[in-house]
């Protein structure tokens, strides 16, 4: 009985020992079967390995040159960015010029020149660039580009032809004067000596507490809103009490609005300067010389002489001699309006500004200053311009 109970137990263990061997060789995978152990992973990954190998063949390198990898993209926060490279303008980009009465000699060194040289206003642009925007809004550029192709056509030198692009803006900037440096820039709440010109366009009396000197361009949106607070003045302190004094100064990036202007006081001398200056500030858009002599004739004016007054350039002296005086106090833009003298450095603090010369122009009423000398009395003391 002993003898089979060991024998019983020595089958047991020897059929133990093969389920554990049988078990261990499925778990390692010798005996052939895909399981999940460690052969399975190499197997796996060496047929991943193989699978993602590139099949060189003459096919796969014909579509690769065709479609080449797209270069890498640079991002906005390197602190070493590539250098961009400035897109030069091609004849295609230039249709509205005639290059078909160019030979391809004179058409290359053109387009060469339309992409050195810079227009003659501030944008900073070559006249190619700004050609493909805005030529048919600026006559400057227009004028300027006939007289490039007429120079190059002529086979004139590139230096004489830079010599003749600055002679052209040269009448142009001395109507229009230069900034000057100046020591004394405008502070708020100190009087300037600012005298008034008798052929300056106003109306109020002369003998008004309160003058209200107006620096304005008829091209700018905003130079028109001015008249709004100018009119709240005269709704505040009364109409009998407030002096209005119009002073041109157009900008240089505003071309047409130096000649609006010239027509502006040409209109003034027949007494329709205010009738004038609505029609021009109603269509900033339309300052062409056809436009302001259709103005004109609309209020009644005498034409031969507004026009003969656009043609000989009568008033633009005067103003140029308003631009100056702008210039020299270095107005930091405009509209820009003066107060008994005071300056107006921010359009929101008019109504402050204005009760402060007001309460001067009082203060001077009751010390026995004139009514007529009120103005020329505010001022004496001011600062004058350098």
């Amino acid at each position: 009985m002993q003898l089979q109970s060991r024998e019983r137990t020595g089958t047991w263990l020897w059929l133990g020992w093969l389920v554990v061997a049988f078990g261990f060789g499925l778990w390692t995978g010798r005996f052939g079967l895909q399981g999940e152990g460690k052969g399975a992973d190499k197997t796996a990954a060496s047929l991943r390995t193989q699978s993602t190998l590139p099949v060189h063949t003459p096919r796969l390198k014909a579509s690769a040159r065709q479609h080449p990898a797209p270069s890498s993209v640079v991002c906005p926060s390197c602190p070493k960015p590539q250098r961009s490279i400035r897109r030069l303008a091609r004849i295609q980009d230039l249709p509205q010029l005639a290059w078909e009465r160019f030979p391809t000699r004179k058409r290359r060194r053109l387009l060469g020149l339309l992409n050195t040289l810079r227009t003659p206003c501030s944008c900073g642009q070559t006249l190619a660039q700004c050609s493909q925007v805005d030529l048919k809004q600026c006559q400057s550029l227009r004028s300027v580009l006939g007289q490039v192709m007429q120079l190059v056509y002529t086979d004139t030198p590139t230096d004489a032809i830079r010599q003749a692009i600055r002679a052209s803006v040269a009448p142009r900037s001395s109507t229009m004067p230069a900034r000057r440096k100046s020591t004394t820039p405008l502070v708020d709440g100190k009087v300037y000596h600012l005298t008034i010109p008798k052929d300056s366009p106003g109306y109020g009396s002369s003998h008004a507490k309160l003058t209200v000197m107006i620096f304005s361009d008829f091209v700018c949106p905003e130079c028109w809103g001015v008249m709004k607070q100018v009119h709240k003045l005269e709704a505040k302190y009364g109409i009998k009490e407030v002096r209005v004094v119009f002073r041109h100064f157009p900008l240089r990036q505003h071309p047409r609005a130096w000649v609006a202007a010239e027509a502006a006081q040409a209109a003034h001398q027949q007494g329709k300067f205010w009738n004038f200056h609505d029609k021009l500030f109603s269509h900033p858009d339309k300052l062409q010389k056809v436009d302001l002599l259709s103005y004109a004739k609309s209020l009644g004016l005498d034409m031969t002489k507004f026009k003969k007054a656009l043609d000989d350039r009568t008033y633009q002296a005067v103003v140029q001699r308003d631009v100056s005086i702008g210039r020299r106090f270095r107005l930091p833009g405009i509209p820009f309006v003066f107060l008994n003298g005071l300056p107006v450095l921010r359009m929101s603090d008019m109504s402050k500004v204005a009760a402060r010369a007001w309460r001067r122009a009082e203060a001077l009423l009751k010390r026995g200053t004139p009514r007529y000398a009120l103005y020329r009395t505010l001022i004496k003391y001011g600062r004058r311009e350098p």
